[in-house]
């Protein structure tokens, strides 16, 4: 190593400049591995936020994360009676744009029957939900301050809770309603609207006007809420039992909580984590390429030296070690310097960024056999140097 370092030493301009480029490049990679793993991260928040064991949904759907699955809510007491379930809870899904301030950003409403078990924990200030109407429990991210008002749809509503870091599987920030605000929003509807489809429910029906049961049942049809999903929480050790029996009635959709988790993977960030991946493999080649040429350059501009080291009888593994050397003190340098980088500025990202230590290990190792691999081509150079060169002029 003392050969390499006095190399350096005498060009450590070029030396130095190489390995600042190359962090640079290793600081993408790093930011495309913590972007998936934010990704991942980000897509299983919600579904752990509403901590149930069950999701039941509308037939031959994925659920709410996939489908626009849609199930009425008076099925909400039917399957919480069922043995084995220890409570159950209707959730409705939205995606809309509110006017936060003096900008609108995209969030997502989630409207809920009763509070989910554990919520409490994600609420970093404030409550949760105390009335039936007209409060919503945010995250962080919007700006938001407990007390302020926000219009969503045409009510106001006003923040009692903030959560932190609860968002959709595309990073937006969820808000928590009561679920009668909820279907309020999703499915409200104009005056003449609202007339429009109680007239064709009266044709196709053939609803008689004089009959009061008539009219009570076309009310009760057309006031028939829906939601999203059924959550159910199992008591232990009946989920098996419980999923099995749902399964067996053929009138629902239904998903374990790891099955929605999976759903979202796939579904969602399949692609993304094919795009990152091909990103990091392009610049981890291009890595490789600037430090082979780089090492190459440096060997080809000592060709005298390495020839007159031959001359005077300097081991074969000396000359190997000053060439591997070099290449592998300027992948460490990349590496820190990116390592630094990434470290001060992830949080900067617009997307959640998540640096786990097993990818930095991993790409580590990945940094090091680069720098190994890209060292062969002026090792080769070097061996194949002719001691003759060491007695020109």
């Amino acid at each position: 190593m003392n050969l390499a370092f006095k190399d350096i030493l005498h060009n450590k301009l070029r030396f130095i400049m190489t390995s600042f480029g190359l962090g640079l490049l290793l600081t993408v990679v790093m930011a495309m591995s913590g972007i998936y793993a934010g990704l991942v991260f980000e897509a299983g928040v919600l579904v752990e936020t509403l901590n149930a064991d069950l999701w039941v949904v509308q037939k031959d759907t994925f659920g709410p994360f996939a489908d626009a699955t849609k199930i009425s809510e008076i099925y909400g007491s039917v399957l919480g009676s069922i043995k084995g379930v220890r409570e159950y809870n209707m959730v409705s899904f939205q995606t809309l744009q509110a006017a936060i301030g003096a900008n609108k950003k995209r969030l997502t409403v989630v409207g809920l029957k009763k509070e989910p078990k554990g919520f409490s924990k994600k609420i970093i200030s404030g409550n949760y939900i105390r009335s039936s109407h007209y409060e919503i429990v945010a995250d962080i991210s919007l700006g938001l301050k407990l007390g302020e008002f926000i219009r969503i749809g045409y009510d106001d509503f006003k923040v009692v809770g903030l959560t932190g870091g609860v968002v959709n599987s595309s990073g937006e920030a969820v808000v928590f309603m009561a679920l009668q605000d909820a279907q309020k929003i999703q499915f409200q509807k104009n005056n003449e609207a609202v007339r429009n489809d109680k007239a064709q429910l009266k044709s196709s029906l053939n609803v008689n006007e004089s009959s009061r049961s008539d009219r009570a049942k076309l009310e009760k049809i057309y006031n028939n809420r829906i939601v999203n999903a059924i959550i159910l929480s199992t008591e232990k050790g009946w989920k098996e039992s419980v999923l099995n029996s749902i399964k067996r009635w053929n009138y629902f959709g239904v998903f374990t909580t790891e099955e929605q988790v999976d759903i979202l993977t796939k579904n969602v960030i399949e692609k993304p984590k094919k795009q990152l991946g091909l990103f990091k493999m392009i610049l981890l080649i291009a890595a490789t390429a600037i430090v082979m040429l780089i090492i190459y350059t440096l060997t080809q501009d000592k060709t005298k030296d390495i020839a007159t080291l031959k001359l005077i009888g300097t081991p074969v593994y000396m000359i190997v070690g000053l060439i591997l050397n070099q290449a592998i003190a300027m992948g460490l340098i990349g590496y820190a310097t990116a390592f630094a980088i990434i470290y001060n500025t992830y949080h900067l990202f617009p997307r959640r960024v998540k640096i786990q230590s097993e990818d930095m290990v991993s790409l580590f190792f990945i940094v090091f056999a680069m720098c190994v691999i890209a060292s062969l081509l002026g090792i080769k150079k070097a061996l194949n140097t002719d001691i003759n060169q060491a007695l020109g002029g």
